[in-house]
């Protein structure tokens, strides 16, 4: 588990990933967050990560455990900073416009098709 940071501080963190194959098993994922700091499971995918990493950190350390195929969302509730890979690009682009100017989007559409290739990208 990470110590917190020198002013002491812990950041709340939440992770979320989606693996390709719908019964795939996030095994890694949560075992790499148990080596990060303190971690709940919210629901399949979705975990709350108290750290002294950064979203970029955690990103850092949680790819290991991803399949090339299987996408990130890292939202630092904190620090209001985010980090991601395998985002739909218009998602990723409407987040960037929008993260720091005001209304963050609640619901991407879900229909969307995926654009190949999806890159790996944090806002701003």
């Amino acid at each position: 588990m990470q110590a917190a940071s020198a002013a002491g501080r812990v950041n709340s963190i939440f992770v979320c990933c989606h693996a390709a194959a719908i019964d795939a098993p996030l095994v890694k994922v949560a075992n790499a967050l148990a080596e990060l700091g303190r971690s709940a499971l919210v629901f399949p995918g979705l975990w709350y990560l108290e750290t002294a990493l950064s979203a970029s950190e955690v990103k850092a350390k949680i790819l290991p455990a991803l399949e090339h195929d299987e996408s990130l969302a890292i939202i630092d509730a904190t620090n209001h900073e985010a980090a991601w890979r395998n985002v739909r690009p218009e998602a990723a682009e409407l987040i960037r416009q929008n993260w720091h100017g005001g209304a963050v989007p609640s619901f991407v559409s879900p229909r969307a098709p995926r654009p190949q290739p999806r890159g790996d990208s944090s806002p701003g």
